[in-house]
């Protein structure tokens, strides 16, 4: 008997290798033994993460390939799947192991994207058959005694399989949107005199619009002046304020004037009485722990780092076993965590240097839940903790991450913040005022924070009831506020938490229900297209929207398909009830709807583009154009530009002129391409040589229909664009 474990990509499978007692290493994959495998033969072998993707277009029709109005809609009449050019040497050997194996164990990331790429993979290997016995590997660490746990308890791969479903029908939902509204946005902006590609996607579009629309709030944020009061007290050589208990606002000064002269307040120094003293003791439990919304979140709030870095790091933390499975929504752990985490408490306090006493050593509701589960719990500290070495090792933002965790989780263990707070009622007249001050009793879980900035204390007098205290009135002149622009911190939130925005009841469910728009494992992907796509950039932490991106979502208003968070949310929860198997889900039917959708911008796209501001953007590509062009374009009227990987033609796809942005890993000088563009010979200067990298040289090249071409080495006598 043969089994295979499919491993989701090649570090993954190296954990399971190392949890076992023996293997051979060979080409793309691995021969492994051990006791808790019962078959002869036994091999581990992985996935590049997608080897399976979607053909495109043109691979069902050629003149799909050609962005054009009439060859909309692309509707397959069925949906093909193909290897990713850049993994087909690691298909064909994953290929061979499955179609020998009598036992298929998919040991993938244990979320949909890993059914995905394990059901996809075995799919196009042609070994979904009746023949084969198909099991489950379902782990949220890959320490050693976890993996062989894991092994020794595998689940039937079948009751895992609906996630495939779901998470296939989402990517082919997504590929007939970004194939039929990209084209159409794109080319209707085009018969407007707007040359520029527009990518249009289910999740990104909505997410791109709540940011407009944040932005647009700002713009059109008109400051109010507004007034209060206060008074300002001495007692005993103790300077503290009082505020009305009601939160008073006055639109002008008469105002409040008239509303103290009415309760007989005078301008200036006034007797207050004490009229009530409460004194409580507050305790503040630990942060919860945290699911990656949370500590992307938190790391963007730190460090300014992006989501993307954030879950790249936290991956890399638990690859190399430090960390559990990061692509988590949960914030709780069951109980069998909680016991691990106890019994490997104080190596754990060793490492943050600390030796307050652990007073919860039971679980609590408030991180222990196994009700609030499901497949993957809290981002929280694996058994293996790292040594000075391996710490120092890491990077900076992986230092921070690993910090954070360990924090959040030894802080479950310690004791409570605890406080004294103070509350003073004063009566002025016919107004009640209102002082509160704090007292640190004990920082508990703080100290490891280093949060003493945060617990200052307010400190009251010693007063009694009936005490009277003079006061000097002061006057507050104040402006309200916009609302703030997002950050990649701030809009991962809400993302996530986006029903609190709204106010239909029935969108707001659906949207606690899915968790936002987006998915754990998404939203850091999905903010970095919207880079990418040049929509919005990041300035000083703050997200702004360009030009492009306004252009964008002023032709998206009256979609709201495309341009609101409820209607994402709505497909969210159909494609949650096609994973969780409810009888009237299905994939045929979503997609179906998708297309009715496509069908219908087809028909209103053209109007929706007429109605945004174009003249503006107009003029900003305009000036842009001017700003960025490197040189005019030797084959047609267009202007060289620089882009990500090359420099092409501003009329691209009319126009296909490229050039490289190197020769030989030397950076192309803007002489340099001038004199290219003309037709001219030019020197590249300071190559280094392959031989030696210490020595240069200087490079005379020419272009030709082939490309560009060497021609010589230049001296110092060589005279450039000979």
């Amino acid at each position: 008997m043969v089994t295979v474990i499919l491993a989701e990509k090649p570090n993954q499978a190296k954990s399971y290798v190392e949890a076992l007692n023996k293997f051979e290493r060979c080409d793309g994959y691995f021969r492994v033994y051990d006791d808790i495998l019962n078959d002869e033969e036994t091999y581990i072998t992985y996935c590049i993460g997608h080897l399976i993707e979607l053909v495109p277009p043109e691979k069902y029709n050629e003149k799909w390939k050609q962005w054009n109005l009439n060859n909309l809609p692309i509707f397959p009449e069925k949906f093909q799947f193909q290897v990713a050019k850049e993994t087909r040497g690691q298909f064909k050997k994953v290929k061979e192991l499955l179609l020998k194996a009598d036992t298929i164990v998919i040991a993938t990331d244990c979320d949909r994207e890993g059914e995905n790429i394990a059901w996809s993979t075995i799919n196009l290997s042609g070994c979904h058959t009746k023949s084969k016995t198909f099991k489950r590997l379902w782990i949220n660490s890959l320490e050693k005694e976890a993996v062989r746990e894991g092994l020794k308890n595998l689940k039937n791969a079948n009751d895992y399989i609906s996630n495939y479903y779901e998470a296939q029908t989402r990517q082919i939902a997504d590929w007939l949107i970004g194939f039929n509204a990209s084209p159409l946005y794109t080319l209707n902006f085009k018969n407007r005199g707007i040359d520029e590609t527009f990518s249009v996607g289910r999740v990104q579009t909505p997410t791109l619009y709540m940011i407009y629309q944040r932005q647009l709030d700002i713009e059109n944020f008109k400051k109010e002046k507004y007034y209060q009061f206060q008074f300002n007290l001495n007692y005993n050589d103790i300077e503290f304020k009082v505020e009305p208990i009601d939160n008073l606002k006055f639109k002008s000064k008469e105002d409040l004037y008239n509303y103290l002269s009415e309760n007989n307040v005078v301008n200036g120094s006034n007797v207050l009485t004490v009229r009530n003293i409460q004194e409580n003791e507050k305790k503040v439990s630990s942060p919860k722990l945290h699911s990656l919304s949370s500590l992307q979140t938190r790391m963007n709030n730190l460090l300014g780092s992006s989501p993307k870095k954030t879950l790249e790091s936290a991956e890399k933390l638990y690859l190399a076993k430090f960390l559990s499975y990061p692509r988590t929504d949960k914030h709780h752990i069951t109980n069998k965590e909680f016991d691990y985490l106890n019994k490997n408490i104080e190596s754990y306090k060793d490492f943050l240097g600390i030796d307050s006493d652990t007073i919860y050593n039971e679980p609590r509701k408030r991180y222990c839940d196994g009700s609030k589960v499901g497949s993957h719990y809290a981002i929280i500290l694996s058994k293996k903790i790292p040594t000075k070495d391996e710490f120092e090792a890491f990077s900076d933002l992986e230092k921070a991450i690993y910090l954070e965790i360990a924090r959040t989780v030894v802080a479950m263990f310690l004791d409570d913040y605890i406080y004294k707070e103070t509350t003073i009622d004063f009566s002025c007249k016919n107004i009640d005022f209102r002082s509160k001050g704090t007292t640190p009793q004990k920082l508990g879980w703080k100290n490891l924070f280093n949060s003493m900035d945060s617990t200052k204390e307010t400190i009251l007098p010693n007063l009694q009831v009936a005490d009277e205290v003079s006061g000097e009135l002061e006057l507050l002149e104040k402006v309200t506020r916009p609302p703030k622009l997002f950050t990649e911190g701030s809009l991962i939130t809400a993302m996530k938490t986006a029903s609190k925005t709204l106010d239909e009841e029935e969108a707001k469910e659906i949207l606690d229900e899915v968790e936002g728009i987006g998915t754990e494992a998404t939203r850091a992907d999905i903010i970095e297209t919207l880079k990418d796509n040049d929509y919005i950039v990041v300035v000083k932490k703050n997200i702004i929207v360009t030009a492009k991106g306004k252009a964008l979502c002023q032709a998206l208003k009256h979609q709201p398909l495309l341009s609101s968070v409820e209607m994402t949310a709505k497909w969210e929860s159909y494609l949650k009830k096609i994973g969780e198997r409810e009888e009237r889900a299905t994939q045929d039917i979503f997609l179906e709807n998708v297309k009715k959708f496509i069908l219908h911008l087809i028909d209103t796209v053209d109007k929706d583009v007429s109605s945004a501001d174009l003249e503006s953007y107009k003029i900003f590509l305009d000036e842009k154009a001017q700003k960025d062009k490197l040189a005019d374009c030797p084959r047609c009227d267009g202007s060289l530009l620089k882009k990500k990987t090359f420099i092409g033609c501003s009329n691209y796809p009319d126009c296909e002129f490229s050039l490289p942005l190197k020769f030989r890993n030397k950076a192309l000088t803007g002489a340099n391409i001038l004199d290219l563009a003309s037709g001219k010979e030019t020197i590249v200067k300071g190559i280094k040589s392959q031989q030696d990298e210490k020595k240069k040289y200087n490079a005379i090249i020419k272009l030709t229909d082939e490309g560009l071409k060497f021609v010589g080495f230049a001296n110092s006598k060589h005279k450039k664009g000979r």
